[in-house]
């Protein structure tokens, strides 16, 4: 059997295109968490519109992943994750123009950043499911460990550097870096076959004894959640570890500020402190 290579890999101009794309992506994704909640506490200086921001982060990853899930077993992937990435583009472009023309208040604000991570579920799910289709199965624990790998790296980089950039180029420069790497992202997906993006109906006829709506197949997949307890523990677990995180991520940034009398480079590298603890999980090795 062929041992997993990442050479292997990023010679798959399929994979790479999706690599480099989500790449770039997330490190516009690691800037605006920096730029999102610093610039709500420091307008507002309220905590709790702090943790309300920080909500409407995490929400959609509860009540519109499921949908996003199963829309992802019955659309184009690919297209799904162009479509995706153009929306989230045109969401935090929106965010940087009205912060341009002074007209950014909180609600408005609260709204866009539900859009913009409801919009991150159909994309992460649709990711997740078209990796399998473009690379082997002996190459699928490679590439799974790379996108960790390099998500925690980008993310330990792009939180300190973020710090930096807002307070060089400021809050709608930093924000609408976010917009064109959502952009640029979509563009490397059209360099990913199309034909990976398929699901298996779309490659063969759908039997119509077995093929429901989408509330049939959203109720096989709660069915099916409930009989496993594997997957009730972890999504025990990640309720749990989501909770706790998100209150610390909530306090940090009034944190930095009253109690450290840091800014906003301080609270990036803040931030950057706790993706250390996400590389020890990254691919510095692999064994097949």
């Amino acid at each position: 059997m062929q041992k997993p290579s990442y050479i292997g890999l990023l010679r798959n101009r399929s994979f790479a295109a999706l690599w480099v794309g989500q790449l770039v992506s997330q490190s516009g994704d690691a800037i605006f968490d920096v730029a999102l909640l610093w610039l709500v506490w420091v307008t507002t200086n309220s905590t709790a519109l702090v943790g309300l921001t920080q909500a409407a982060v995490l929400v959609p990853s509860v009540a519109v992943a499921p949908i996003a899930g199963v829309y992802a077993d019955r659309l184009n992937r690919r297209n799904m994750m162009i479509v995706g990435n153009l929306f989230q583009g045109a969401i935090t472009g929106i965010l940087s123009i009205l912060y341009l023309v002074n007209y950014l208040t909180f609600p408005p604000l609260l709204l866009l950043v539900l859009l913009l991570y409801a919009g991150a579920q159909f994309v992460r799910a649709a990711n997740g499911a078209i990796v399998p289709s473009i690379v082997s199965k002996e190459n699928l624990g490679a590439a799974n460990g790379l996108f960790s790998l390099t998500t925690s790296a980008n993310q330990l980089a792009s939180y300190a550097v973020g710090g930096i950039a807002i307070l060089a180029i400021g809050y709608t420069a930093s924000i609408a870096y976010d917009s064109f790497t959502f952009f640029f992202a979509a563009v490397m997906l059209t360099f990913v076959a199309k034909s990976y993006g398929e699901t298996r109906s779309q490659v063969s006829e759908p039997d119509p004894r077995t093929r429901g709506g989408f509330l049939n197949d959203f109720r096989e997949g709660l069915a099916y959640v409930r009989k496993s307890r594997l997957f009730l523990e972890l999504i025990t677990l990640g309720v749990l570890v989501n909770f706790f995180g998100a209150g610390i991520t909530t306090l940090l940034a009034p944190f930095v500020e009253v109690q450290l009398g840091g800014g906003v480079p301080a609270y990036g590298l803040a931030l950057s402190s706790f993706s250390l603890g996400l590389m020890g999980g990254g691919p510095w090795w692999w064994e097949g």
